[in-house]
């Protein structure tokens, strides 16, 4: 039986504990001690009044807030890569320097209508410079508790500063000399602390505290009170960096507070949690699914600027709420059991194939049942949006079916028991090859469980009927496969990918050249395509080509392939620049951009490669990647002298478009001005049979060739009447990362 769950939790269980089913360990665990490490690493302090060696901006990453007004500086706007964009790449990158550093943090609660007060507590760390000689009793003695920043009013102890205070990039010169070793010089943390107490009685419907009422040490709380429609009060409170700067310098470490932190509390729990029932519903249908969802959650508290915890019990009210720089949170692992084998679906008859499927789909329409029963027992307004999950269950439940049913196509159903088989294989091929790379005993192919998670099948069944019928209603369907990281998204869509390999090979589409062109578009944002996401792919579409191989009647001549097309100079423009660095990387040259030498290892074997497994073909003007492992399927003689499948040059991904192109976004902001791009939807007019399909961008290609070595006669470029089939399949990977002008 396959076993399903809401999000969050299920729909039926009652609110307890806000994490009574997550174990708690005790501090004294290795994952609590590397937490707490982390944390001293990151945030600071190792110790109420520590002392560094160097600057506190060198050694804390986070949880430092600077006088209002302060810019990020230009030279720490951190671009992506360090050799700038890709020279055919639109567009230029969003620009942080108009940025502001943080000079607040704040977080808000409700608070239950006949609360008295409640107090607040901010806690803050300053740094003084002082003598490297200086020892802890002498430096705390002489730092007055009550004196203000050296931005502000001197110390008093000016015998035990290094030097008299200076300008502020004169400050900050010094304090990278000192963090480098080069200046004779501590610093020294002195914690710091602001209370008070906000009355609630007499606060009407909205009431502030007086913007300079709480200030000390150039550090200020505010804090702004408001009634909620049902009675509560909002309360929100700031704590503020108001310390004086020079305009036009970065503030030195004096200047900024350390390790800022809001404690909000009160003697009895008056702290509600936070939910719709304080303003109503709100009408975005996302935000209703996340109240319905979370709804036996507690929130009781959100920040600003920063992330919020407070003390856990079970009654639905806390007296304790406070910030927290590096939140951290217990996040269950999900074990979905049982499985359906890879194997078992990779062949058999067609009843026995949707008999095993079956199983899955009337598991999960009995759980949505059981669900709609619960859906009757919630209250309005979440009673209404329970009822359209469930109906996009049902939606759902009757794509996954029919998807079943399309499986009765002789050609379907052979698709499909292709893919389970290249994906069993490519995923006992990754677990071997990371043993070999990790110098691991390598576990035979029969002891290595291939299977498919609940959601990952149901995600390919839904999706099926709109990929075997080229005018069913799915086609204009953007199916969103969200699930958390690790979880398995990779595989689900590797699967698809590879249905649509086998599919387009089975069933040619009327008025196009069969089996060529690309079949499915993989696009990455920059930063998220890696090469290990590459070699995973690769692994899939060199599983593909070996089950081709074993029947070239049924699945063609046509290599199964893969094309590497990113941006920011990471891959070579064209043969010549790729040959270029081949050459320099052969004779052991450093290379920075445009490399071909991407793979370093053979995703099929765990082979460690070398520059030298890189073949320049200049005939065919082809990078071709062969492995030097004798007993690997892709080695020169194994694969007929071809290699690995895989494409790393955007010249040779045009002329020979890729099974599968592996592409990041700001490539096709080219297709505007590179003309030779429409080679990857189709659009060809002429084929080369050294070269490859020609697009119209093409005409300085000769119309023919003198022969080679192993030609009958004159290489003659003939005129094609049909297009390359289009890509079928377009998947966005990690999609809400994108923002902004691609």
């Amino acid at each position: 039986m396959w076993e399903f769950q809401t999000v969050g939790e299920a729909v039926s269980e009652e609110a307890t504990d806000d994490y009574a089913e997550f174990p708690s360990f005790p501090a004294e665990t290795p994952r609590e001690r590397l937490l707490q490490a982390l944390r001293e690493e990151l945030l600071g302090p190792s110790d109420e009044e520590e002392q560094l060696d160097g600057s506190p901006n060198s050694r804390y990453l986070v949880g430092v807030l600077s006088p209002r007004g302060v810019q990020i500086d230009e030279a720490e706007d951190e671009q992506d890569l360090a050799h700038g964009e890709d020279e055919e790449a639109g567009g230029g990158q969003v620009n942080l320097s108009n940025s502001l550093d943080p000079s607040s943090i704040g977080l808000s609660v409700i608070v239950d209508e006949n609360a008295q007060s409640i107090s607040v507590t901010a806690t803050w760390g300053d740094y003084f410079r002082i003598r490297a000689d200086a020892e802890p009793e002498e430096a705390s003695a002489e730092i007055d508790e009550e004196s203000e920043p050296l931005s502000e009013q001197p110390e008093s102890a000016e015998d035990l500063l290094d030097t008299e205070p200076s300008t502020s990039e004169e400050r900050d010169d010094e304090s990278l000399g000192a963090s480098r070793g080069g200046l004779n010089a501590k610093w020294q943390r002195s914690p710091r602390e602001l209370s008070l107490t906000i009355s609630l009685q007499d606060q009407e419907d909205r009431g502030a505290s007086e913007p300079d009422a709480h200030t000390e040490h150039g550090v200020g709380v505010r804090y702004l009170v408001r009634r909620t429609p049902n009675g509560q009060r909002m309360v929100s409170i700031f704590l503020e960096n108001r310390r004086e700067r020079e305009p036009g310098r970065r503030p030195p470490p004096e200047q900024l507070m350390y390790q800022p932190q809001i404690v909000v509390q009160a003697e009895d729990e008056v702290f509600a949690s936070r939910g719709w029932e304080q303003y109503g519903l709100d009408p975005d249908p996302d935000i209703q699914s996340a109240e319905l969802l979370y709804r036996n959650r507690h929130e009781f508290g959100v920040g600003h600027g920063v992330a919020v915890d407070w003390e856990k019990n079970s009654s639905g009210r806390t007296s304790r709420v406070w910030t927290e720089i590096i939140p951290a949170h217990e996040v269950a692992k999900i074990n979905p059991k049982p499985s359906i084998s890879m194997d078992d679906l990779g062949s058999g008859s067609v009843d026995e194939t949707i008999e095993r499927l079956r199983s899955l789909t009337d598991d999960y329409g009995n759980w949505l049942e059981a669900r709609r029963e619960e859906a009757d027992s919630i209250d309005e307004p979440l009673g209404r949006v329970a009822n359209v999950h469930l109906e996009l269950g049902r939606r759902s439940l009757e794509r996954m079916r029919s998807g079943i049913e399309a499986l009765r196509d002789k050609a379907a159903l052979e698709a499909f028991q292709f893919t389970n088989r290249v994906m069993a294989l490519q995923r006992r091929r990754s677990v071997q090859v990371l043993q070999r790379q990790q110098g691991e005993q390598v576990t035979p192919d029969e002891e290595i469980k291939a299977e498919w998670r609940a959601f990952q099948l149901g995600f390919i069944l839904q999706n099926l009927k709109g990929l075997v019928e080229p005018d069913h209603e799915d086609r204009s369907t953007a199916d969103l496969l969200w699930f958390p990281t690790g979880g398995g998204k990779t595989e689900a869509y590797l699967g698809l990918t590879a249905f649509v390999f086998a599919y387009r090979r089975l069933k040619p589409k009327a008025g196009f050249e069969p089996n060529a062109g690309v079949a499915v578009i993989m696009r990455y944002t920059l930063r998220l395509l890696t090469i290990q996401q590459f070699q995973r792919a690769l692994t899939l579409t060199a599983a593909c080509e070996y089950e081709r191989r074993k029947n070239e009647d049924l699945w063609g001549s046509e290599r199964f392939t893969i094309g590497l097309w990113v941006g920011q100079s990471a891959t070579p423009n064209s043969y010549d620049d790729a040959k270029r660095a081949l050459e320099k990387l052969k004779s052991g040259q450093p290379v920075y951009e445009k490399s071909p030498y991407q793979l370093l290892y053979c995703p099929w074997c765990g082979e460690d490669f070398e520059p030298r497994y890189y073949r320049a073909d200049d005939d065919q003007q082809r990078i071709r990647i062969f492995c030097w492992n004798l007993e690997c399927d892709f080695n020169a003689q194994a694969s007929a002298d071809e290699g690995l499948p895989a494409m790393l040059v955007d010249e040779e991904i045009y002329r020979h478009p890729p099974s599968l192109l592996l592409a990041t976004v700001d490539k096709f902001a080219q297709m505007a001005f590179n003309g030779k791009i429409q080679s990857l939807f189709g659009r060809v007019e002429r084929h080369c049979p050294r070269h490859g399909w020609l697009s119209a961008a093409e005409q300085k290609h000769p119309n023919s060739h003198e022969p080679g070595p192993s030609d009958d006669g004159r290489v003659v470029v003939r005129q094609v009447d049909r297009m390359l089939t289009p890509p079928d399949l377009i998947i966005q990977d990690e999609l809400h990362l994108i923002s902004g002008p691609l």
